[in-house]
């Protein structure tokens, strides 16, 4: 766990009975009262360095810096737990340590605050400011701010900024942590009620960022009608308001970050997908990995909209740890994200794609995994070929059972050993023999298998299956086969390829969907793997011998280890 992390969590010892949520917001707000007294933004009496040695001053200073700051009264917190989190800021205050938080990480993203509060891994959030700032605005739109960490690194740049927010208090501590005092909030959502917003004129702001899961359905808002009617667009309703909202105030970037289900949910999200393309406003989308935000259900993306210039185009790139150089103290460094944003070309982690290509899709769908050309690493160079080229793909059985037919197994993901190949398939099942290429289902020698649901990503080999027919092998629904054309490309080489990093690497960034992980048919057919020379695919067989070599001796093991102890209580 890292520093701040622990700091976070300290008090839960002396007060159990608080839930995460309230004693991260307690420490939190003892950090701010630690910065606004260092920064001397509070009267001399409520400064925490001045009243720290005396428990009872701490005690009534921080019930009064609560109310100055027009926070919820909260749980109740003794002396005693009060005193154990402001020794420990001091502490770090002393050493240097806390300082270096505030400038380097996010101690709001660390709190892992409860929905609907959404923070942002900082990497993310220094993405999404960069980018809006891109095209040099000199006006700023942060209209559903959550947590401060947009607005507070939008501050210090030669911007003005226009911040709404329906959480005010919690932006409020951490745009105090990060040293920013004097920026005007409006407590509000500016869809609902826009008059703070009018009263700055119609003028378009020149980039606009925001991070939101739509759970705000506006839909339930009196007056809808003339509230929806001002963007122009069917699918301006319910929560997707908000976003074409920001598109019409907006003339320039508009860069958002949204769960993943808004790039392949039907109805009124598919007709915002819809908007977006045929407008040429969609410029990039930034697959995020897991855990890059909080508050929101699933995985995430970053969505890059221009209101001011159309695109043909749209870059499609995956933020994966090799793009994510991290620091000695282990924060990521989103450089080699930005470079790869900034240069608009195809490689190994983007793909672009014609507008045009995209509206012919008839879903519209916009996951990166979708659309993601699999490609070596950089630096290798041998030549490399589709994978359909040497291997047909043959898909899951439509009904995994039948209630009549001849008895089978079925090969399960669990069937699947970790060392690849595959000597057992235990589902009993049944397979109509009467069926469309029905012998094409069951598995054969040498035959590749890859889990596309599920375990996604898993490879195997299949040693030696019973014959077709009674009693042979087929797949289960999450399994599909690739089965060699002809004598070109050894199947045992090509599984040990595929389970490699960098054939796992590739067979990750295919995956498409959040809640249940797929790869797609038509882009495992357009995989990439390498031309192997004679004597790379034999070393490739040796080695998968010496797996099962290994394997053998692992069983053998394990078996002499249950006769000792089994001779030591014999029947």
């Amino acid at each position: 766990m890292i520093d701040y992390e622990i700091l976070l969590r300290h008090p839960a010892a002396r007060s159990p009975a608080w839930s995460a949520s309230d004693r991260a917001l307690i420490t939190l707000t003892v950090i701010a009262w630690l910065r606004a007294s260092r920064d001397k933004q509070l009267p001399v009496e409520l400064r925490l360095l001045d009243v720290a040695s005396h428990p009872d001053h701490v005690t009534s200073a921080f019930a009064a810096i609560r109310n100055l700051w027009e926070m919820d009264e909260g749980p109740p917190i003794s002396k005693d737990a009060l005193m154990v989190i402001v020794q420990a800021a001091l502490k770090l205050e002393r050493s240097g340590q806390l300082a270096e938080w505030e400038s380097e990480s996010d101690l709001v993203f660390a709190a892992n605050l409860p929905s609907p509060t959404i923070t942002l891994a900082p990497y993310v959030a220094h993405i999404v400011t960069v980018i809006g700032l891109s095209e040099n605005p000199t006006t700023v739109y942060v209209p559903f701010e959550n947590s401060g960490q947009l607005a507070s690194r939008l501050y210090n740049r030669d911007v003005g900024i226009w911040v709404a927010s329906t959480s005010p208090r919690l932006v409020q501590l951490a745009l105090i942590n990060a040293g920013v005092h004097e920026l005007k909030l409006h407590p509000v959502d500016p869809v609902i009620d826009s008059t703070a917003l009018d009263e700055k004129g119609f003028t378009p702001f020149g980039a606009a960022v925001a991070a939101f899961d739509f759970k705000n359905n506006y839909a339930t808002v009196k007056h809808e009608t003339e509230l929806h009617s001002q963007y122009g667009h069917p699918s301006a309703v319910g929560p997707l308001a908000a976003v074409f909202h920001m598109l019409t105030r907006t003339t320039g970037k508009v860069v958002l970050v949204v769960p993943d289900s808004l790039l392949f949910s039907p109805g009124a999200e598919r007709g915002l997908r819809q908007h977006l393309l045929e407008n040429r406003l969609l410029d990039a989308v930034l697959s995020l990995p897991k855990e890059a935000v909080h508050g929101m259900s699933g995985t995430a993306s970053i969505l890059v909209i221009n209101t001011a210039r159309t695109s043909e185009n749209v870059l499609f790139l995956k933020v994966v740890p090799e793009l994510l150089g991290a620091s000695q103290g282990g924060d990521s460094k989103p450089h080699h994200v930005l470079g790869q944003f900034r240069n608009r070309q195809s490689g190994q982690f983007s793909t672009l794609v014609s507008t045009a290509d995209l509206l012919a899709s008839a879903d519209l769908n916009l996951e990166p995994g979708r659309h993601q050309e699999s490609r070596p690493a950089k630096g290798i160079h041998e030549p490399h070929v589709a994978i359909d080229e040497h291997f047909e793909l043959i898909r899951p059985r439509q009904h995994h059972s039948s209630l009549t037919g001849v008895p089978v197994h079925e090969l399960q993901a669990s069937d699947i050993p970790d060392y690849g190949l595959v000597q057992s398939a235990c589902k009993p099942s049944q397979h109509d023999l009467n069926g469309p290429n029905a012998q094409e289902y069951f598995l054969r020698e040498n035959d590749v298998v890859i889990c596309i649901k599920g375990a996604v990503g898993k490879v195997g080999c299949i040693a030696k299956p019973p014959p077709i027919g009674s009693g042979g092998w087929v797949c289960g629904q999450s399994i599909a086969v690739l089965r060699a054309r002809g004598q070109g490309y050894n199947p045992q080489a090509l599984m040990m390829y595929l389970r490699s990093p960098l054939g796992q690497a590739q067979l990750n960034r295919l995956v498409v969907g959040t809640s249940a992980p797929t790869i797609q048919g038509k882009a495992l057919k357009g995989l990439e793997i390498p031309v192997l020379t004679p004597v790379q695919s034999d070393m490739a067989a040796e080695s998968l011998e010496k797996e099962v070599a290994i394997e053998a001796d692992i069983l053998r093991l394990r078996h002499k280890q249950s006769q000792i102890s089994g001779f030591l209580w014999a029947d």
